[in-house]
Order: C-alpha cells, then structure tokens, then sequence
C-alpha cells in the first residue's frame, strides 16, 4: 500500500539526483494541483515544500489544498486566482504572494507553475514553491527608515490626543499617546487588537454607537478600507469627549504592497460636528423654503449683507442694485408695498428690530398686501428664520411668496361658515317656532282629555255621555299620539342604519285601505275625492315592500290634500303602471288638489323639518311640519321620486314613482297566514316594568293572550330572577329602560355576562317611552334583541314576542 502512494507521488510532483539537491539548497519545493469537475481539489507537495509550507504528511491532497487555500490572505488571494487562470489559460505564470505559516505566522512565497497538458481527467497544473520571506523583509526595511517612521508619529500624536500603532501580521494594538482617563483599571489599552477594540468600545463609546463601531474597527474591514482609499475614518459618539473621530493610515507595507502596520488617532471633533449639523439644518430650511417660496435671500444681519438663493415671479423682490439688507428692504416697501402696510412692515423688518426679535424667537411671519403685478398677485408673506453658521451673528433664511389663494381660500371658509351659522340659526328658529306650535298643540289634546276626564267624574251616572265623552277622549288621545309618532318617525328616518322591511303584500287592497281612510277623512271635511279604478291599471298587484311605510307615504299626502282644500274643494287620484323590467315594477301614482296652493320660495323647503307655511291661515290643527319630510325620507329609502307642482289659491299636485319587486299570490297569502297566527300562548315571559300602571296594562295584555308572566320591578330584581332560576324558566325578557335600582341596560349587560348558556339565547325586549335612533343603537349595544316604542301597540307587541320564541 505505501509503496502504490509512493508511486502516485513520483508521477505527481517527485524527481531523483542532483536535481533533486538543487532545489533542496535553494529552498525550492514542487506541488501539482489537480481540479476535476465534481470533485474537490487536490494538492500534492514534494518532500521540501511539504516541510517549509509545514504540512502534515498524513493529510490527504483534498485536505492539503483546503489547508494551503486558508493560509492565502485575503488581500492576496485575487492575485493568487488570477496567476492560477494564467497557467490555465497561458500555460504558465509566476507570483509573489503571503502565506500564514502554521508555527512561523506570516511568510511570503514565491511560486511558479505550468499548465499539465498531458492530464485527461481534468486540469492539473504543476510548479514550484519558493520561501522568499527573508528577502522580502529586507525589502521592507531598506525602503522605510527609522527616522521618516518616528516622523510620521509625531506628526499624529500632535493631531490626535489618543495614537495606536497596529502589527497586522500579528494582529496587536501598540499604544503610543493615550489621555489619563482612558486607561481601563490601571492598564492602558494594548495587546490583541480586537480584545483591546472591545474593551475601548465597552468603556468609552456612548451604547448607542457601540455595535457600529465594532463593525466598523474589524481588523479585515480596516484593511480592505485602506486597499481602496489612502484614510480610513469613523466617527462616534463618546462617553467622555462627545463626538470623536478615528483616522487610521498604513503605517508600514510590505514589498507587494501588503499592509503590515497601521497608525491610528482619535481627535474631538465636537465642535465639528455641531457647525455640521447646524449647516444640515440650515441647508434643509432653504431647501425647504426654495420649495415654497417664490424669493429666497440669505442675509447677515450684523453684517447688513444679503444674497440672492432663489427668485422668480412677476416682481423681482428685493433685488436692487445694493447688496444691503437695509437699503433694499426699504425700497422694496415703498416701490411695492401698499401704503396702509408700509409703516408696519418697514417696522417689523427693520434690521435692529429684526435681531432684537430674534434673540428671543426662531421665526417671525409678517403679512401684507402689495400693488397688483403682472400675475395680479396681492397678498404676500414674509417669513424669516433664524440659523447658526457658526459665526456668532444674526443669520436668517428670509423667505418671499403670494398667498392670495390662501387668502381665497380663508375667505370661502369664513363665508362657508357664516352661511352655516346662519342655517343653524334658521333652523333653530324653526326648533323654536316648532316647539311653540308643539305645546299649544300637545296641550290642545291633553285639556280635552283631562276636560272630558272631569266632566265625566261629575256626571257619572249619564251613561250616554259618558260614553260619549270617551269616545272624544279616545280620539284626542290618538290625536295626541300621532303628533308624538311624527317626531319619532322622522328621528328613526335620519339614522342611516335603519332598513325598511321588504315583505310580501297586496298593493290593490293597500290602496283601498288608504282610499276608504282618505274617503272618510275628506267627507268629513266637505272636501270630494275623486279617484279612478286602478285594478285595471296595476298590473302585478303583489310585490315586495314595506305596506306600513307606503300607506304612511299616501296617507299624509291626502291629509295634507284635504287639510289644506277649500271648502268643496277637488282631491283627485289616479294610479298606474310606470315601467317593468322582469321581476321589478315601477308604479307611479299623482295626487292633486284645488286647495290654497304654495308659493314657490316655500317650495324650496317643503322637505325641511318644521317647516311649514299656512300656520296662520287656518285654525284647524296644522300638524307638526314633519309629514313632508318623512314622505321624502320614506321615498328616498324605497329608491323612488317625489315631484310637487303648486300654484297660490289654484292648488297642488304631486307625483310619486316607487319601484318593487315583484311577489307571487302565494308568498303574499303565505305572508297574511303568518301574521294572522302569530300567537304567544304558553310562553313564559319575565316582565320588567317599574311603573305600576304600565305593567298591569302590559301584564293583562300578556295574559290574556295566553302568556305565562312573571313580575319583577326594577332591573336588579330581573338579574336575581334570572340567576336564581334555572335554564328555560323563562322563554323571553321584556325590559322597561328608565327603573331605579338598576336600569334596563345594565340590567341586560348583566345576563348577556353571566356564566351559563341561555345568557347568550335568551331574547331580552325593550321597552321604553325613548324611541329616538340614538336609543334604539342603546339598547343593541347592551345586548338587547329589539325595541318596542311606548305606548305599547299589542299586536306588535304579540308579533314581536312570536317571532323571537319561534312560535308561529
């Protein structure tokens, strides 16, 4: 076996006798190097040039070459690389490169090599290994003496307060000048260079540059910095002399140019650093002004001097010929500046009044008009800003630009809001109006009540008027109800997130039902309704919508029709088909009237809250000027159009366009059915109710409907009955609001909290007098499941509990 490696050996690199004792006295060792393509390389040495290069014999070819590679410096491997390609590509080449030695450190060899065209396999190149260190240190010393080295350190111990020498070859700090207070327990910094880095950056460099510079000082870094460019700098920020800068130079180099030496300095550079920065800052203001102004000078106060940094426009600012601050700002007043502005702005501008701001402000704005110039500008301002150059006088950045489109803008604004302030205003004045007809109205209702209450408590025993008396009482209270509902309706309308239902019904038997409520209402009044047969004309009477809505929608326009006729006045009607598109319909229907007509201002508004126009001239009840308004929330929210036509003492018209969907017969007749047998027998309801009135109304409603009720009085007493009692005691919660103790929705937080599995499930029911958007979003925010507005209709009510149970 040993004698087959021999072999290999010989056939690489080995030769026998006097050429052999040739090379030994010279120190010249051979090497072959064989590269094949999937496989690492391979270096083989002979016996000389394995015993200089300090190579392990027992080391195979692949592990020589990783051993050689890693020896190469950095800074020398380019040039190894290349001289290799050379014998590659030329077939030979010569080099001269250094080498770290295993026990020697750095030495330098001299190498030569040829291309093997004989090998097949791949690339194989085969030379000689030449020691050269010696020779080259000579070199190194012949060429730098002493006396130009003591020189140069001299020189930058006194530019710099802190100087270090730096061995690279050996990679240690050399201390040279260094201040008292940088010495780290006694010692001064030297020895390793990297430990000694670490330890100056520990101590003596603010945390926040502390990484950076550490990157910044690795001894390689430094060393491929300095083969590019002659100094290498790095500023810092120091614990003790605030901002520092480190300068290093090659010191030394050996005979290929390979940096063995270093010199280092520190020097403050505070001072520096801080005229930089304020350069910086000053720069970024006239970069910034230059950007939005039109005229930018740079002026020297103490100095009365100014220079020109920008200047376009249609006026040449304050450029005369005169480099004085003083001379030209005063012309520039009285040749341009209005006259009304002159005094002021000469003041504020002047040179010893402008230092004198300045000592205790940063900036100064001055505002004033000037003559129109070509581009017809007017407004201006100056702005001013002081810096520091570092020369201890009152620099300033003064800055020139029109602002009319500013000023435009102001104006629009200021007029925006005095129009806003003013529509406040008028509608406040509506609001006042609104609720001075509200109280004669809501108290007109309220003493017929309590009147026809009283008279009936002294004439008890008339059966007959009684009776009648509660007849009239019934209907002053509905009356009384209706100006209330106006007020909620038109509040539910504003809230956006309000949805009208879109359910199945019979368009032919709603507008019946609202031509027999109409026909009563105008016979009433001697007012003739004329309408035409409209089955003939509707073509699909079932559709998708909101009845109640579209009933409330035609129901106020006739009343406003007949309210506002002449006696044996006209309302007419008639009603068709508009457009069809597949399952959608657009019906349109135009109401008109002979009655005392609107005038065209009035018309503007018609659709503003509380507005109303013929307050005074009738006596009969005016309503609370929301019908309007709700008619054209409702239209809106139902995609349709309203157009109105009037004319003083002819009459109005109005034409309605709504838009449904298209329902079959069944759906609507499946719809009536569900209505019709909704029921809440059996249902076992926990009602919440303070006030003793309203829940004995409430509870004789629930029972007699076949409900289960149980009564608690305030919202603590609904938490207790819930927690006390097991799941499915009860089916439903109907919540009162406004309770002392606790409220309804505190009370309903409360549950929707507790720890079982029905607090999530059980429908809780508000109750409440407050019907605004606002309070209906209240009662969703605590948990609540729906809102139902006091006075209590019953079949919503019944409906409402129905459908939340699942019962049907």
């Amino acid at each position: 076996m040993q004698k087959k490696k021999s072999l290999i050996q010989v056939d690489k690199v080995e030769y026998e006798g006097e050429l052999r004792d040739i090379f030994s006295k010279a120190g010249v060792g051979v090497w072959a190097i064989e590269m094949d393509e999937g496989e690492p390389p391979r270096l083989y040495y002979d016996a000389i040039a394995m015993e200089f290069m300090g190579m392990d014999p027992l080391c195979s070819p692949e592990e020589q070459y990783k051993i050689w590679e890693a020896g190469v410096l950095p800074s020398a491997m380019a040039s190894v690389n290349a001289s290799v390609q050379e014998m590659i590509q030329i077939g030979q080449s010569e080099n001269t490169y250094p080498w770290i030695h295993a026990e020697k450190g750095l030495i330098y060899i001299r190498c030569g090599g040829a291309l093997d065209r004989s090998y097949k396999k791949g690339i194989r190149v085969r030379g000689y290994h030449q020691e050269i260190t010696d020779y080259i240190l000579e070199l190194e010393r012949q060429k730098i003496s002493l006396e130009e080295q003591n020189a140069r350190v001299d020189a930058f111990c006194s530019i710099y307060f802190t100087t270090w020498e730096v061995d690279v070859c050996k990679k240690e700090l050399i201390l040279i000048r260094e201040p008292e207070y940088m010495k780290v327990g006694g010692q001064n910094l030297k020895g390793d260079f990297q430990t000694a880095i670490e330890r100056f950056t520990r101590d003596f460099v603010c945390a926040s540059y502390q990484e950076e510079l550490r990157q910044a000082l690795e001894l390689e870094h430094i060393i491929q910095e300095l083969e590019r460019h002659e100094v290498f700098c790095v500023e810092y920020k120091g614990v003790y002399q605030g901002w520092c800068r480190i300068v290093i130079v090659p010191e030394r180099k050996a005979a290929d140019g390979t940096i063995t030496h270093l010199l280092a300095g520190i020097q403050g550079i505070e001072e520096e650093k801080k005229q930089e920065l304020a350069a910086i800052e000053n720069q970024s203001i006239m970069l910034a002004l230059c950007e939005e102004y039109q005229y930018v000078y740079y002026a020297d106060l103490d100095a009365d001097i100014y220079e020109i940094k920008k200047s376009n426009g249609a006026r040449p600012g304050i450029e005369f010929n005169t480099n004085s601050y003083s001379a030209a700002i005063r012309r520039y007043a009285e040749l341009y500046v209005k006259s009304e502005y002159q005094d002021s702005f000469i003041r504020e501008t002047n040179r010893e009044n402008l230092m004198a701001y300045l000592d205790k402000h940063d900036t100064r704005t001055i505002k004033y008009e000037t003559e129109p110039n070509a581009d017809a500008q007017t407004n201006f301002v100056v702005y001013i800003v002081k810096v520091d150059d570092g020369s201890g006088h009152h620099m300033a950045i003064i800055g020139f630009r029109c602002v009319d489109e500013m000023v435009r803008q102001e104006e629009e604004q200021k007029k925006c809001l005095e129009a806003a302030l003013a529509e406040a205003k008028k509608a406040n004045a509506a609001k006042s109006m609104f609720l001075s007809r509200m109280s004669h109205d809501i108290r007109t209702p309220l003493n017929g009540i309590i009147g026809l209450i009283e008279l009936n408590e002294r004439h008890a025993d008339d059966r007959k008027l009684v009776e009648e008396n509660y007849a009239k009482a019934k209907v002053a209270a509905h009356h009384l109800l209706s100006l209330l509902n106006d007020i909620l309706e038109i509040s539910k309308l504003d809230d956006q997130n309000i949805s009208l239902a879109h359910e199945p019904f019979n368009i032919l038997e709603l507008a019946s039902e609202v031509l027999t409520i109409a026909d009563m209402r105008a016979t009433e009044a001697g007012i003739h309704l004329i309408h035409e047969d409209c089955s003939q004309k509707l073509y699909m009477p079932y559709v998708y919508g909101s009845p109640l809505h579209v009933r409330q929608i035609f129901l106020n326009i006739f009343d406003n029709a007949i309210k506002y006729n002449k006696p044996d006045g006209r309302v007419t009607c008639r009603a068709e088909l508009e457009q069809m598109d597949g399952n959608r319909v657009i019906y349109k229907c135009v109401i008109s009237d002979t009655g005392i007509g609107m005038s065209e201002e009035f018309l503007e508004h018609i659709y503003e809250p509380f507005v109303q126009e013929h307050y005074d001239e009738q006596s009969v009840y005016q309503g609370t000027g929301l019908g309007m308004p709700i008619v054209k929330s409702l239209i809106d929210k139902m995609n349709g159009t309203i157009k109105v036509q009037s004319e003083k003492n002819v009459g109005t018209t109005f034409e309605i366009t709504i838009p449904f969907d298209v329902a079959s017969e069944a759906e609507v007749h499946q719809g009536t059915c569900t209505n019709a047998e909704a029921d809440i027998r059996d249902i076992k309801i926990l009602l919440v109710e303070d006030n003793e009135l309203n829940m004995e109304i409430a509870g004789y409603l629930l029972r007699d409907a076949g409900a289960v009720v149980t009564e608690v009085r305030n919202g603590q007493q609904a938490v207790e009955a819930f927690e006390n009692h097991e799941a499915g005691t009860y089916d439903v919660i109907l919540m009162d609001i406004m309770m002392p103790v606790m409220d309804g929705l505190t009370a309903a937080r409360t549950i929707r909290k507790e720890n079982r599995k029905d607090a999530q499930t059980i429908p809780i029911i508000a109750m409440t007098a407050n019907a605004y958007a606002e309070d209906v979003q209240m009662v969703r925010d605590a948990g609540m499941n729906a809102h139902l507005a006091k006075p209590l209709d019953s079949k919503t009510v019944l409906r409402t509990i129905a459908a939340y149970c699942g019962k049907h």
